[in-house]
This record gives structure tokens, C-alpha cells and sequence, in this order.
């Protein structure tokens, strides 16, 4: 994927059923991957996620449309499970493990079904009354982000973190982000407002409804960002990309 996005993008499907395959797979007792996977519901996270996350990796930094090549291999991946599956109402779940907001952000928006939602982060960041816990606790002094065994989505806990419903901290997250990854509070904000924007239907109404929303959750400092990011709307076009929900 770093090398040669285009290759890569060739080959995701074909990782992720490589991986599926030697995790799964049985020669000796004649148990192939698909008998063992309709017994347990779906791979192990362990098998999964690294995948999505090695193309989450990467997935700021490509193209439109090398995104959008990236995106249908993963839609291919999860529209052959249940929905509920993928996005863990039923086991852990497939982009509940996913911590790049942009790839979140696109798989929602092409199905909403696969939103993986802040059931678990929501509860999460509640847990902590200061800033100071809950980054002695879960953020990695290194880069900001979170502890890999800690937190399964980095962007849906900064969601979570930076909603004002859900978060007893959340300007000064942002205070915290702006000064040590700045970068990454700009994808998560990009992330929030392509969920909110990206399936709405046009209009000023939905717009200013979209907007004001936005506004009651997030920090009063993170507003000037929203209408700016709904203007560039880089999020995906699921019609675009020949993708029927």
C-alpha cells in the first residue's frame, strides 16, 4: 500500500482471504475456512483489523479514486457478512477495529449499516472525570493517539471525546490534539462532519439542521472548522464508486 498504492489497493481482497485462509483452514482434518467461519460468525478481530488498518494506514494519503478502489475491496469484504457483523451488534465486530476517521467515515457513508457507532466509546470516555486520567490512562505519550490495548478506534473514542454529551474534557482534548497531533484532530474533525454531511440530502435546511448539530456536540473551537470541511466534501460518492447500499 505504501509502496505502490495501486498494487495494493489490487490486493486487499486477496490479503484479507489469504489471512481468513491460514487462520481458519484445516488440511489435515479436511476443514476449509468457510465451514469454520460459519460455526464462529466471521473471523477473529486479531484477523481482520490488521488488514483494514494497514489500508487505514495509508488511506489519508491516497487519491480519490485510489481511496475509492480501497473502499469497494473492504465493502466487497463486509457486504458478504451480516451486517450487524461488521459493525458489532452481533461479537465484536469488523469497523468497530478500524482507527483511521477518513476510512470510517467513507464506509459509512457508502452503508450506514456499517457505522459501528459510540456504544462502547460513549461508555468509555464517561467513565473518566479530568482530562489528566484519562490520558495517563489511554493516550500514548509517543503520538497522541491511543494505547493499541487500550482503545480498538482511535476516532471513535476522540469522537466520543470531543462530544460535549459525552465528555466531561472535550475543549480541552482539542487543546491537547492542537498542540500534539494536530494533524489527526483534523482528520477526525473531517471524519465527523463527513458522517454528518455526507448521506444527508441537499438543501439548506439539511445543511443548517447538519450545522447546528454539530455545533450543541462539538467544543465552541473546533465550529469555525465545519463549514469550510462541508464545503471541500471530500468524502466518498457512493454512486460514484457503482456502490448500492
Amino acid at each position: 500500500m505504501r509502496k505502490d498504492p495501486e498494487e495494493g489497493v489490487k490486493q486487499i481482497g486477496s490479503a484479507y482471504y489469504s489471512a481468513v485462509n491460514d487462520a481458519y483452514e484445516d488440511k489435515e482434518s479436511g476443514i476449509d475456512a468457510g465451514y469454520a467461519l460459519a460455526l464462529v460468525g466471521g473471523p477473529s478481530e486479531h484477523v481482520s483489523w490488521p488488514i483494514y488498518n494497514a489500508v487505514g494506514a495509508v488511506y489519508p494519503h491516497l487519491t480519490r479514486e485510489q481511496k475509492d478502489g480501497a473502499l469497494k475491496s473492504l465493502l466487497n469484504i463486509f457486504d458478504r457478512m451480516n451486517y450487524g457483523i461488521v459493525n458489532g451488534a452481533r461479537g465484536v465486530g469488523h469497523t468497530t477495529g478500524i482507527r483511521e476517521p477518513l476510512l470510517v467515515a467513507d464506509i459509512s457513508i457508502a452503508n450506514w449499516r456499517y457505522w459501528p457507532g459510540l456504544d462502547e466509546a460513549g461508555p468509555l470516555v464517561q467513565r473518566y472525570e479530568t482530562f489528566e486520567k484519562f490520558h495517563e490512562e489511554l493516550i500514548d505519550i509517543n503520538n497522541g493517539l491511543f494505547k493499541t490495548d487500550m482503545v480498538s478506534s482511535d476516532f471513535l473514542v476522540a469522537y466520543a471525546a470531543l462530544r460535549k454529551d459525552k465528555s466531561r474534557f472535550a475543549e480541552r482534548y482539542v487543546e491537547f490534539l492542537e498542540v500534539e497531533n494536530p494533524a489527526f484532530l483534523d482528520r477526525a474533525m473531517r471524519g465527523m462532519v463527513a458522517i454528518r454531511f455526507g448521506a444527508l440530502a441537499t438543501g439548506q435546511e439539511n445543511v443548517e439542521k447538519g450545522t447546528s448539530r454539530l455545533k450543541e456536540l462539538l467544543p465552541e473551537p473546533l465550529h469555525g472548522r465545519i463549514e469550510p470541511l462541508r464545503l471541500e466534501r471530500e468524502w466518498v460518492d457512493p454512486v460514484k464508486i457503482g456502490y448500492k447500499r
